[in-house]
């Protein structure tokens, strides 16, 4: 009988941690396989050796990007709002699905918002280069992690 009970302590335990952990991991976004995002200048500097491209080009791709890293920083901070009042419901003494489901919504919002932003923001730069560089750039951002699978038929 006290193995029994060892037995369900253990495996409450273990609940408790997974649950923590789920919880946790929807709360602030955690994952294992996310990388810092890179530095613009580095980007930039190798868009610039890659393709060829002239400072006029540069000078194009960098106006782009202004707006860009503007938006997206304001909306890493809505998130970062939005999670933090997800955290404060998971915390309560009452389990509120409605006002959970918002504030997932609001959090899903913003991010396809940055998605949008960024493939707005692809198309816009690629108008900048010449047909040469087009497929050069295409072909490397194919190799891309965030685009592997997905092969340079579909970026043409």
């Amino acid at each position: 009988m006290k193995k029994i009970k060892i037995a369900f302590v253990l495996m409450g335990s273990a609940i408790i941690i997974l649950s923590a952990f789920i919880i946790f991991s929807l709360i602030t976004g955690f994952n294992p396989d996310m990388k810092r995002p890179p530095d613009f200048e580095k980007i930039i500097t190798k868009m610039k050796s890659d393709l060829d491209l002239t400072d006029e080009q540069v000078i194009k791709i960098r106006a782009l990007h202004e707006p860009f890293n503007a938006k997206l920083g304001e909306n890493r901070k809505k998130i970062e709002e939005k999670r933090d009042k997800l955290f404060s419901l998971t915390s309560a003494s009452e389990f509120n699905e409605n006002e959970i489901t918002k504030v997932l919504e609001e959090i899903d919002s913003i991010e396809r918002d940055n998605k949008i932003s960024f493939m707005r923001l692809r198309f816009e730069g690629e108008k900048i280069l010449t047909d040469e560089q087009k497929k050069i750039f295409r072909n490397k951002m194919c190799r891309h992690m965030k685009f592997r699978n997905r092969g340079p038929e579909r970026h043409d």
